[in-house]
């Protein structure tokens, strides 16, 4: 009976505070929300509109650039390489240019030859994507927004390739477009008061900002609030931040050119006080009316669950502070037979507090335990590490005098006619080479896994290092096994820059591990160059040249008819120490290093190897690598 008393009474608080407030707080929050709404959406579409206005603006002010620059690269003063006269032409357009900031042309080598502003020393733009561009493609190219390193304002530059008489690149000529402009737009359509407009890139750099230009235009401040939140949205949209002055306003942002791609944004600031004015009046007249209905409410509440809830509540309230400060003996104590939820509540929190208690203690046993056992694991690896090392350098010495003089006791053999001696000879040194083969493998896995291989780029013509691999190493390993080896290599396959060594040993690994399980077979070997892409520029006689991009990649297809590998078991290939069947092992031989030591030299340099292949009709080992690698830095695992 008393627990049905209790229960009557909270619902009974409930239903009272909920029908008095909840309602009437719903209708005004969800009428004040749709006014706010209507608000966003209008100036959401402010912002677009003046994106959309900007952008077109801007696509006019591009085409006059590229005009504007078709013709500089036609003038003899830019062309005759002529700094003095250059510079005084480049002074007199920026003149007649009052859009521009600055105009000059640019040398090959990134360094500004002539400049509309007076240099005070060397200037390099060879990092720009307008200069880069305009050399790769041959053509007019638009970079990105950015403050200028000569002129120190907001612009967007563009640039045109200069040609000789023999249709090749030269020089660049540029303009630097003065984003001022988007300020007087601002300053055009009359925003309401205390709101600001700012266009700002993807670095969080201030490009144009109406009022106070002069204060802001330049500043990177990519963690400000509100350009975070503009950045983190990919589309158009509203938001509540505060500004980078401090004050929280309205903010209505938009791409430029109506694509998140171009990296820059439009943005208004509206003052909340002036957007949201109406539906913040309707709320608060609300809101004071409802307010005395709601105090009325809450007193009796208050009354009611002082004496009957908020008493015990404090109780737990006090013992989950204990709780949660790390105290895991706190406990409430209440009765567990109390006919009230609060009693079995306390009930159930004391339960909980016990098995954290618990749970606790064996959580620091287990970290205990699991801490023992990872310092054993890394010394058991350190150990490893120094011990490979060392042991395999130390065993190199004696396996070389091995192989040496059982090739003297051979020529001996030969030279007084023990030819019953020249077998057993021949099984020594073989047996020794193995050996060595299989030391040097280790050690050199070791200095992979510890970080120490050292990357040697090098340029080198891929048909002769393919020569040098085929006639010292590869054709004598496939005849071996009566293998017949076909090597399908252009003389035109060109250049790259990669560690030779690492390459060598790669194809070498594969190709004895064709040459292996592969007898009385065909093993081919094909090389070809993929490039990205292909530029077609037509030179002075209108003859068309290709020019190939340097991002190109180099493939070393290993074909055999050997006995193939299960699909299910091509991963095992890369596992150290490990052949795909023991069977395998015992007939041919081996420890699985080879192909792991290619995998890791594969990557180093900056590609990688697969592998296709199907049981009973041979394997196809690929090897895909970038044509130009200059460094790379091993990491420690």
């Amino acid at each position: 009976m008393l627990r049905s008393y209790f229960s009557s009474l909270r619902l009974r608080l409930v239903v009272l505070v909920l029908l008095a407030v909840v309602p009437a707080l719903g209708l005004m929050l969800y009428t004040n929300l749709e006014q706010r709404r209507l608000a966003n959406v209008q100036a959401q579409e402010d912002a677009q509109r003046l994106a959309r206005l900007a952008a077109t603006q801007q696509q006019q002010l591009i085409e006059g650039a590229r005009q504007l620059l078709i013709a500089l690269a036609q003038i003899s003063e830019v062309r005759s390489g002529d700094a003095t006269a250059c510079n005084t032409l480049m002074t007199s357009l920026l003149k007649q240019y009052p859009l521009y900031a600055n105009l000059g042309v640019i040398e090959l080598d990134g360094n500004v030859f002539c400049n509309a502003i007076p240099l005070t020393g060397s200037v390099n733009v060879a990092d720009r994507v307008y200069f880069r561009h305009a050399l790769e493609t041959g053509g007019f190219s638009v970079g990105d927004y950015q403050i200028g390193r000569v002129t120190g304002k907001a612009t967007v530059n563009f640039g045109y390739p200069v040609l000789d008489e023999a249709g090749q690149p030269e020089a660049v000529a540029f303009v630097a477009l003065d984003l001022a402009w988007l300020n007087r737009l601002a300053a055009e359509a009359q925003l309401p008061a205390d709101s600001v407009f700012v266009v700002v890139d993807r670095l969080g750099t201030i490009l144009v900002r109406y009022p106070d230009p002069e204060k802001w235009v330049g500043q990177a401040l990519p963690e400000a609030p509100v350009f975070k939140t503009i950045l983190a949205r990919p589309n158009s949209g509203t938001a509540e931040v505060v500004g980078v002055d401090g004050i929280e306003r309205l903010y209505a942002f938009a791409p430029l050119n109506s694509s998140a791609q171009s990296g820059v944004y439009v943005s208004i600031g509206l003052s909340k006080a002036v957007t949201f004015a109406a539906a913040d009046r309707l709320l608060a007249r609300n809101l004071a009316g409802l307010g005395v209905v709601a105090v009325f409410a809450l007193e009796v509440a208050w009354f009611a669950g002082e004496f009957f809830i908020l008493r015990r509540i404090n109780t737990l309230l006090s013992v989950t502070k204990r709780l949660s400060a790390g105290d895991l003996s706190a406990r409430i104590g209440m009765s567990a037979h109390g006919a009230s939820e609060i009693n079995q509540l306390a009930q159930a929190f004391d339960e909980m507090a016990l098995a954290l208690e618990q749970r606790e203690a064996e959580r620091q046993r287990t970290e205990v335990e699991l801490q023992k056992a990872k310092d054993a694991a890394e010394a058991a690896s350190r150990a490893k590490s120094v011990f490979l090392s060392s042991m395999s350098h130390e065993l190199r010495t004696p396996l070389n005098h091995i192989i040496g003089y059982s090739e003297m006791l051979q020529e001996d053999a030969q030279e007084h006619g023990d030819t019953h001696l020249i077998a057993d000879l021949k099984k020594i040194r073989t047996a020794g080479s193995n050996l060595l083969v299989l030391i040097s493998d280790i050690l050199e896995l070791a200095k992979i896994e510890a970080g120490r291989v050292e990357f040697r780029p090098e340029t080198f013509d891929i048909s002769t290092l393919v020569d040098e691999v085929v006639v010292t190493n590869a054709r004598s390993l496939a005849e071996k096994n009566g293998n017949r080896l076909e090597v399908h290599c252009p003389r035109d396959v060109g250049q790259m820059r990669t560690d030779a060594t690492k390459l060598r040993q790669s194809l070498i690994n594969v190709l004895s591990n064709a040459a292996k399980f592969t007898e009385n077979g065909m093993i081919t070997l094909e090389v070809k160059r993929i490039s990205d892409f292909r530029l077609l520029i037509a030179d002075s006689t209108n003859q068309q040249s290709a020019i190939e991009n340097q991002k190109s990649t180099i493939v070393f297809r290993i074909s055999d008819t050997g006995i193939g590998i299960a699909p299910e078991k091509v991963q095992m290939l890369f596992k150290e120490f490990t052949q795909v069947d023991s069977s395998t092992t015992r007939k041919y031989g081996g420890t699985g290093l080879g192909l792991v030591i290619t995998r890791h030299f594969c990557q180093m340099m900056g590609g990688d190897i697969s592998v296709e292949s199907e049981t009973g009709v041979g394997s196809t080992f690929t090897i895909r690598l970038p044509a130009q690698v200059t460094e790379y830095v091993p990491q420690v695992n």
